[in-house]
């Protein structure tokens, strides 16, 4: 049984895509040099995209790629991974995880002798490390070591083996402004409107999902004249405020101050967005959808929506407009891999050390 391959790529439109080049080149190195790479930075800066930029730039490197969202125990992970023997054998349906596991570490290291360059991505691996998650995945990561293949962690928490660590940053105010400007181009030539996007990349602190959901939302909603850029620059001043946050000493060292600044930004955008019941009945059920998305009508049928009190009768054709409108205004994203799968945005809260 060989690991099943899979074609990872950027589910960001390319229109207003920023490509981290620089980024590709150290996580070649460091994946070369220790064969284990965590790409470290906080939610919603964009590591996942970087690491479907690495898969899809190195495509030519690897035999196999395949990402994994993580949730909560590496064990468990690594005997979920998929293979080409899975449904033959039967070894899927073994209930006991660890004869799973031992089954897939030995495949992976056959893999190897065959000389088979394996990638895996595993988004989203958030463990402290001296936490007891941490502890149950010590032995399988010296597991995992012993197997030299390429692993690429992406991970808001900061790990404590510092050379396999690439930090994710934000982007320049320039790479901002461009994205802005790709997603709503009102105005793009006019000085008051440029200093006014700075204003907002400056506000958002380079935060790259908070200025990509004002220009999605405001892109959509300057149409109609009824709230402008000024707007929602100032709703994003005063979030931090109701919060109890101190932005006047905020500074830009405390990445747990920033997440929480963060993550205020996003919930005043998400409650001045106003969001129908419908609208709002869509996200709740799609918390539940994978990172790798859904497709757009399995995801209609999922949640019943046609019975939903306020839906359109498509007759089956086309997807309902509130999922539509969803997407235009940044809150869902359309990953394009032949057939047009949803997903939401995802950012959690912080979790705040108890001082």
């Amino acid at each position: 049984g060989y690991l099943i391959d899979n074609n990872i790529t950027v589910t960001t439109s390319s229109n207003y895509y920023i490509s981290r080049k620089d980024k590709l080149s150290e996580i070649r190195q460091h994946l070369e040099n220790y064969h284990i790479a965590y790409l470290y930075g906080i939610g919603g800066i964009g590591k996942s995209e970087t690491a479907r930029e690495y898969a899809e730039e190195y495509r030519d490197s690897y035999t196999t790629i395949q990402l994994s969202v993580y949730s909560g125990d590496l064990k468990a992970l690594i005997a979920g991974l998929k293979f080409s023997s899975d449904d033959k054998t039967g070894g899927y349906f073994e209930k006991d995880i660890n004869i799973r596991y031992e089954t897939k570490l030995s495949l992976l290291s056959k893999a190897m002798i065959n000389n088979e360059r394996t990638l895996l991505i595993i988004d989203n691996y958030n463990v402290e490390p001296d936490s007891d998650e941490y502890k149950r995945n010590v032995e399988v990561m010296k597991d995992l070591k012993k197997l030299h293949i390429h692993i690429l962690f992406t991970t808001r928490t900061l790990p404590n083996d510092d050379k396999t660590k690439i930090d994710v940053e934000e982007f320049s105010k320039e790479e901002l402004r461009h994205m802005f400007f790709a997603i709503n181009p009102k105005d793009k030539d006019k000085k008051e409107r440029i200093a006014q996007v700075d204003e907002l990349i400056e506000t958002a602190y380079r935060h790259t999902l908070t200025v990509d959901l004002v220009a999605h939302q405001t892109a959509k909603i300057e149409e109609y004249g009824k709230k402008t850029l000024a707007d929602y620059i100032e709703i994003l001043q005063k979030s931090g405020m109701n919060s109890g946050i101190n932005v006047a000493v905020y500074n830009n060292k405390d990445e747990n101050e920033k997440s929480a600044v963060i993550f205020e930004h996003i919930k005043a955008l998400f409650n001045l967005s106003s969001l129908t019941d419908k609208e709002r009945y869509i996200m709740v059920n799609a918390c539940l959808l994978p990172l790798s998305g859904m497709p757009v009508a399995e995801f209609e049928t999922f949640i019943d929506l046609e019975n939903h009190p306020d839906s359109e009768s498509s007759d089956g054709w086309g997807e309902d407009s509130t999922i539509t409108n969803l997407v235009k205004s940044g809150w869902m994203k359309k990953i394009d891999s032949g057939v047009s799968r949803l997903s939401l945005i995802h950012i959690s809260e912080p979790t705040r050390p108890i001082s």
